[in-house]
């Protein structure tokens, strides 16, 4: 609001002084959103409105709008079309608002004239040749006030309740209503006036008007009005009206002279309650007042009123005095308004004496100090005096006076009394039932602004201008004295600053600056009451909105401000712990790891995690606008933040306030957040030598530090004003969690760790209510010790059975790579749970694949948060881990320091089956240093092609719809070294994701009569990344195994070929997709064994081929690439009995796994006289069509296919070493 005019802001704060508008559509716009406004503002509207009417001459400025004194005077003409309210305003009172809607009346216009000549707001027209007829209804007409008299405004209209009327016009060459030019014809209204039922004052009362005739002929008008009585004490006044029209400038209206009987008026027999005269009056002339509406848009006036009343000018020179008045007033031109139940005495240059002046005193001025505070009111040589009484018997006394004092309460920053600024007022005083009600309202200014002023307050330093008195109320007695009542001052805000009680850093510069001059102020308006009741000492309330402040709030830090640089020679102590002596070899292989390591880009999960979790986090983890943050050991390091504007996007079901803040009483409240310093330190964390694995896990940058702590935990409740304090913002925002507003929390974990905590106030299926409630122990034994204020977070336990998931919070949790070289502050795109080789298989991106992307959810049983840094114990575990799913995630931290941090996460390697777990395990030492390990892929099980697993939420077990024959491997045992491929991530058309890793182990292959282990070197298989918690498709396994496959690795066993008496050379095992049937969209996995035939001498052998087994079909195929001989582990499919062997007979869905050992050759091998078959190629793999069988299958099933699956592509294959060996490759099953 602007320094030179604050008490504009008095429409906001009080809606009784905001009816200043004239009745144009759009100024009634501008009314009912100032309704509007109001109550958004805080007014609330009581239980119905019963009383309206009643209660409304309480309040001053009606009555001055009856008078026809101050702005709403315009506006007495006009019936509201609905009364607003009762609204409370900042007093406690109670105040009511006229809504006046725009009317749709239908204008009377003479032919080629702009401007109607009267407007009805029902009626109906009938034309003949020469005349108009308008029969009009019940309602309002408006006619042109210059009709009356050439003095009226231009755009005057006199509005008349009628009950029915006639009009008729000479007519024109028109349609409508359009009457002839210039008009001439006649009205007759029956005049609807009625009492006020509201108003029931005894003495006074009339008779209205019943008929008026007014007869046009062109642009003059003769009037023709009834008579009626006017009955005022106990003389009853017969009045006259004549047939002229008058119009009253000082009444704003048209005045119907009339002849009156008696004119002698007996003031002194009147009950005037309040006031006194010292001698009587006579009445002058009189007449009945008909008031004036300005308007542009005729069409749109509400309807008139319907309250009527007589004028009496009155003359006589009295003097009149009343309640704590010191001197008397003379009375130089009073008009008296009689109407039913109610009168009024108005002079508006009523001349005061010398000196007379009404004082009020008011509170006590303290232990020590003689006397009350006061308030005196100089009456205007020549003002208003309304003398009259109103509403239920309600007597008044109001005169026009002028205001400036020096107040003892409020005080400025210096403790020094407030001066107000002059101020025009109304001095009321008022009595009722036998109280005397004394009100003293300011008006408008009488001079200029003088200056400026700071007050404090106990969370805010406000600048504003000299306060304005506008209001005094309360009950006076006999002696002038207010025993009980509330002063009010508006202040026109120009800034202010946002503190807090106790010592605090803020974000904002320091300083309170005020707008400089001709600039435009912040706008704000400070109202401040100061109440009291008896002897005892003021109350100070402050309330309003408060603007954005005209502050440099920013971030103080400097941008280039950067961790120092290292001295640059070698670092000792603890980082250097664990350093081993290396060779030349090893360290020319540490530098190549190190150099490659340099180049790292962090892995593909962490952009998507990036993005998902400012996503959620959203308002809450911005910049605020103002941070305040309390340094002293009375809140503990707990601070607030809240943004200056009201524009963020909404995040709760409840919307945010409308203002940007608000001051209450002695604090001022905004929508804040509650915030604290960086919870947890980001401390530097070493990787010993002993513990970095180039093969497996890549070299890992050590020591790996961060730049920064994660930021400050944010706390917010639901969108409310809250006092900008932070332990009493902090305990409401618990209070209205435990009543059923959201709470969020958004926190740092240990080492690069974020989580945003989404309380769950309710129990549900799944889960029991999250708790949060505020720890503070007391100590008694001593003296009196308290400690610092926490906030403990639980969450709700779950409702199912153990074995189960921990409980955790809503929410979601993120690992970011946060890793910064210690020495240079340069970024590594690396965290304490990432690796440089294989990074999409690191803890790193499993944690933010499952907490952040796919199952966002923060795993955490319990949270304590202080401004000293958090405090947890947390060991949270989900035993039914199993594809890339955390197994446990483990936090130990004592206020900020974390002793100890373990994640663990459970994968799966396809397509052997194989159960891998990875953990990452951070300690702290004795020595206060800080130690990682990370154990890199470990496996957990052994490769039986077992993928039962237990769904999400617990259940029983169930296995993926794989189809496995794994033939004559039995197993995959003794996983070691599993270690990331030079490949990348594949992604799997059905959304899957692994990653290439080889491994080495022991396969046992065999049969159950002779089986044996044996080394595997270099074994490939896919590490499963996505989806989280589910095996991959079928589908997606089987398009694996053929672009990307086959899986396997070298062997070198000999096993004898059942009875034969000859023995088979393993020399590979591989894992690859067959067709399982006639068609080939049907397929199985199946374990293929590549071997050689051991002969005495070179080429003295080869394979007999035995003649096929007829099928049910008798259908032939083509020469195969591969035999295999399957076991399912789904329910077997019924075969055709003559294809089926004893083997592959149907079985119990129970059993899992089935081998099948092909039938030995129908005769032994011999040596043949036809040619040997063409040897295969060097590069020839599974399914290379240069392999040729040496001997039918034993049955259908272990029939070879019709043709080779696509062969895959080169450098996705395991180079295998050609067989030296004489005879053909080729790969047996069973």
């Amino acid at each position: 609001m602007p320094q030179d005019d604050p008490m504009a802001g008095l429409a906001r704060l009080l809606p009784g002084l905001k009816a200043d508008r004239r009745t144009a559509a759009a100024d009634l716009d501008v009314l009912a959103g100032k309704i509007e406004a109001a109550k958004i503002e805080g007014r609330k509207p009581e239980a119905g409105e019963a009383g309206v009417l009643t209660a409304r001459p309480q309040d001053a400025f009606s009555v001055l709008a009856m008078a026809g004194i101050g702005p709403a005077a315009d506006l007495r003409g006009l019936a509201p079309s609905r009364v607003a309210g009762p609204f409370i305003d900042l007093d406690g009172r109670r105040l009511f608002v006229d809504v006046f809607e725009a009317g749709k009346l239908t204008p009377i216009t003479p032919k080629g004239q702009a401007a109607p000549l009267m407007l009805v707001s029902g009626g109906s027209a009938r034309r003949t040749r020469d005349q108009v007829s308008i029969g009009i209804d019940a309602g309002t007409v408006w006619i042109a006030a210059g009709l009356f008299s050439n003095k009226a405004p231009a755009d005057g209209w006199a509005g008349l309740p009628v009950r029915r009327g006639t009009a008729r016009f000479a007519a024109a060459a028109a349609t409508g209503t359009t009457i002839a030019a210039p008009p001439k014809g006649e009205i007759v209204l029956e005049l609807g006036y009625a009492p006020d039922p509201a108003n029931t004052c005894p003495d006074a009362a009339i008779t209205a008007p019943a008929k008026l005739t007014i007869t046009i002929d062109g642009s003059k008008a003769a009037v023709a009005l009834d008579g009626g009585e006017a009955r005022f004490g106990g003389t009853t006044h017969t009045v006259a009206p004549t047939e002229k029209v008058v119009w009253n400038a000082a009444e704003n209206g048209l005045w119907f002279p009339a002849d009156i009987d008696p004119l002698a008026i007996d003031a002194a027999g009147i009950d005037w309650r309040v006031a006194s005269f010292d001698a009587g009056f006579r009445i002058a002339r009189g007449g009945w007042l008909i008031p004036v509406v300005v308007s542009t848009t005729p069409q749109t006036l509400p309807q008139a009123s319907t309250s009527g009343h007589w004028c009496f000018a009155l003359k006589g020179d009295p003097r009149v005095g009343w309640v704590g008045l010191d001197g008397r007033v003379r009375i130089t031109d009073p008009t008296l308004l009689i109407g039913q139940g109610i009168f009024m005495l108005v002079d508006r240059n009523a001349a005061a004496d010398p000196g007379a002046v009404t004082r009020f005193d008011l509170w006590a001025l303290g232990a020590g100090i003689a006397g009350r505070q006061s308030v005196t009111a100089t009456l205007a040589a020549a003002g208003a005096v309304v003398i009259g009484c109103a509403g239920a018997g309600r007597h008044f006394a109001m005169a026009e006076a002028r205001v400036a004092e020096r107040l003892a309460c409020p005080r400025d920053h210096a403790g020094r009394p407030v001066t107000t600024r002059p101020v025009t007022a109304m001095v009321m005083i008022a009595e009722e039932a036998g109280r005397l009600q004394a009100d003293l309202i300011a008006t408008g200014f009488a001079g200029d602004p003088p200056g400026s002023l700071r007050l404090v307050v106990e969370n805010a330093v406000l600048a504003t201008g000299l306060p304005a008195l506008y209001r005094v109320s309360g009950t006076v007695d006999a002696d002038g004295v207010i025993r009980a009542g509330t002063l009010d001052l508006v202040f026109g805000l120009l800034n202010w600053l946002p503190t807090l009680p106790d010592p605090y850093v803020s974000s904002c510069a320091g300083g309170l600056p005020l707008p400089q001059a001709g600039a435009a102020a912040s706008g704000g308006v400070l109202r401040a009451a100061v109440s009291w009741s008896g002897d005892g000492p003021p109350a100070l309330a402050f309330a309003g909105d408060l603007p954005p402040p005209l502050l440099g709030c920013d971030n103080p830090s400097k941008p280039d401000r950067r961790p120092a640089r290292l001295p640059d020679r070698e670092l000792t102590g603890q980082t250097a712990q664990g350093t081993g002596l290396r060779g030349k070899a090893e360290l020319a292989a540490w530098e190549r790891a190190r150099r490659a390591a340099e180049g790292f880009q962090g892995n593909e999960s962490w952009p998507k995690a990036r993005a998902t979790f400012a996503d959620r986090v959203g308002t809450l983890g911005r910049r605020p606008g103002v941070s305040l943050l309390d340094v002293s050991t009375r809140r503990h390091q707990i601070g607030v933040a809240f943004d200056t504007r009201v524009d963020q996007p909404l995040t709760h079901a409840v919307p945010m306030p409308d203002t940007a803040a608000r001051i209450e009483g002695l604090r001022f409240k905004t929508g804040l957040r509650v915030f604290a310093l960086p919870q947890i330190q980001w401390e530097p964390v070493r990787t010993l030598d002993a513990d970095q694995d180039l093969v497996t896990l890549g070299w890992f940058p050590t020591p790996l530090a961060s730049a920064g702590d994660g930021g400050p935990a944010m706390i917010r409740g639901a969108a409310k004003l809250r006092p900008a304090i932070p332990d009493l913002a902090l305990e409401e925002m618990v209070a209205g969690f435990n009543s059923g507003d959201p709470l969020e929390v958004l926190t740092t974990l240990p080492f690069g760790m974020m989580a945003k905590i989404e309380m769950k106030g309710a129990a549900d299926a799944d889960a029991a209510a999250d708790t949060a409630t505020m720890l503070r122990p007391r100590f008694d034994r001593g003296g009196p010790l308290e400690g610092g204020h926490q906030l403990s977070l639980r969450a709700g336990t779950p409702t199912a059975a153990s074995p189960r998931q921990s409980a955790g919070f809503r929410g979601l949790a993120t690992q970011t790579p946060n890793g910064v070289d210690l020495a240079s502050g340069a970024p590594l795109d690396i965290s304490v749970l990432g690796a440089t080789a294989g990074p999409e298989g690191a803890v790193e991106a499993m944690f933010n694949n499952e907490f952040t992307l796919f199952r966002p959810r923060v795993p955490v049983t319990r949270l304590d948060l202080s401004g000293y840094g958090s405090s947890t114990f947390s060991d949270w575990g989900n035993p039914f881990a199993a594809f890339a799913e955390a197994a446990k995630v483990q936090f130990q931290v004592m206020v900020g320091r974390t002793a100890l941090e373990v994640v663990k996460f459970v994968s799966v390697i396809y397509p052997w089956g194989i159960r891998a777990t990875r953990t990452v395990t951070i300690e702290r030492r004795g020595g206060g240093g800080v130690l990682r390990r990370d154990s890199g892929w470990q496996a957990a099980s052994a490769g039986l092609f077992d993928f039962r697993h237990v769904p999400e939420g617990g259940g029983a077990p169930v296995s993926p719809d794989y189809e496995v024959h794994p033939g004559l491997i039995r197993g995959i045992y003794d996983v070691t070294r599993i270690r990331p491929s030079d490949r990348p991530a594949i992604d799997l058309p059905s959304g899957g994701r692994v990653l290439p890793m080889y491994f080495d182990a022991l396969a046992e292959v065999g049969t159950d009569a002779a089986h044996a282990r044996t080394p595997v070197r270099g074994m490939l298989g896919w590490l499963h990344l996505l989806p989280v918690g589910d095996p991959i498709t079928p589908a997606d396994l089987d398009q694996l195994l053929r672009v990307y496959g086959p899986a396997g690795g070298p062997i070198e066993v000999s096993l004898p070929l059942d009875a034969s008496g000859f023995r088979m050379r393993l020399k590979r095992i591989e894992a690859a997709p067959a067709w399982n049937g006639p068609h080939p969209p049907s397929s199985a996995r199946c374990a293929a064994h590549r071997n050689s035939a051991p002969a005495t001498a070179p080429g003295r052998w080869r394979p007999s081929p035995a003649p096929p087994i007829p099928t049910s079909r008798e259908r032939r195929w083509p020469p195969p690439t591969v035999w295999r001989c399957c076991a399912r582990v789904r329910p077997a499919r019924r075969w055709p009995t003559a294809s089926a062997c004893r083997h592959h007979r149907p079985s119990s869905p129970s059993r899992t796994r089935r081998i099948c050992s092909r039938a030995p050759a129908r005769g032994p091998i011999t040596p043949s006289s036809r040619p040997p078959p063409p040897m295969p190629s060097p590069s020839a793999g599974p399914g290379s069509r240069s392999a040729v069988p040496t001997s039918p299958p034993a049955c259908r099933r272990c029939s070879p296919t019709s043709s080779p699956a696509p062969p895959a592509p080169v450098s996705s294959r395991i180079p295998m070493r050609p067989s030296r060996s004489a005879g053909p490759a080729v790969t047996a099953c069973g």
